[in-house]
C-alpha cells in the first residue's frame, strides 16, 4: 500500500518511530542474533515453558534487537556517515542533515514537462 501510495503521487506521512527504526534497518540485520540469543540462554537457564512465556521471550528479544540496532544506528552510524561524507568535497553525497530528512513532494500526474505545449494545443485533448 505505501509503494502505491508513492507512485500515485499521495504523500506518506510516516510516524518518527518507524522512520526511525527504518533507518536502523541494516543495524537490525546485524545486531539481532547477538541481541536475541542472550535472552534466548536466560530464559532456557530460568526453565521458562509454554506459549505464555515464549511469547514473552519473544517479545523481550525482538526489543532488546531493537533497542541494541537504534543504539548502534544512533551512535555510530550516523557519526561516522556523516564524517565519512564530511571528507567528500562537493560530492552529490554529501548534503545538508535537514535536507537528506524533508521529504520531496510527489510531482502530480497532470504536470507538464517545460517546454511542452499547452493542453488545448494536443490532437485530442478536452478539457
Amino acid at each position: 500500500l505505501l509503494v502505491a501510495a508513492a507512485v500515485l503521487g499521495h504523500p506518506i506521512r510516516l510516524p518518527g518511530a518507524l522512520l526511525l527504526l527504518g533507518d536502523a534497518s541494516y543495524a537490525l540485520y546485524l545486531v539481532h542474533p547477538f541481541a536475541m540469543r542472550p535472552v534466548d540462554l536466560i530464559w532456557q537457564h530460568l526453565h521458562l515453558s509454554g506459549l505464555i512465556e515464549a511469547t514473552l521471550c519473544a517479545g523481550t528479544a525482538l526489543l532488546s534487537a531493537i533497542i541494541g540496532a537504534v543504539s548502534i544506528h544512533l551512535w555510530f552510524e550516523r557519526p561516522v556517515g556523516a564524517w565519512l561524507r564530511s571528507r567528500l568535497p562537493d560530492h552529490p553525497l554529501r548534503r545538508e542533515r535537514t535536507a537528506a530528512r524533508r521529504p520531496t513532494p510527489p510531482y502530480p500526474a497532470t504536470r507538464v514537462p517545460p517546454g511542452a505545449p499547452p493542453r488545448s494545443s494536443v490532437p485530442g485533448w478536452t478539457d
